[in-house]
């Protein structure tokens, strides 16, 4: 069944292809600490600010304002990605 909803027709009634199946949408994903953490296990694997922007791609200033939750209230998942990549930890550690 169609309907439109802000002048967009939107299937009812169905699963859209967003929507996760079973466990998987109770996951949420805790973004209030993720730069907490970044900076824990960075501290951890001994790296500097410096070091972990370059191994990210980014700057200093952008891994102080990342770990402050000053970047991104709600990271992209690739930048969670890439951080678990450079720091060796898995993606449920942040």
């Amino acid at each position: 069944m169609l309907r439109t909803v802000n002048g967009v027709q939107r299937r009812v009634g169905t699963r859209s292809a967003c929507t996760l199946p079973g466990p998987a949408r109770r996951m949420r994903m805790d973004t209030q600490g993720i730069g907490r953490r970044v900076a824990y296990w960075r501290e951890r694997r001994r790296l500097t600010q410096a070091n972990f922007g370059a191994l990210m791609g980014q700057s200093r200033r952008w891994v102080q304002d990342f770990e402050a939750g000053q970047r991104q209230a709600n990271p992209k998942i690739s930048i969670v990605h890439r951080a678990t990549a450079v720091l060796q930890v898995p993606l449920l550690t942040l």
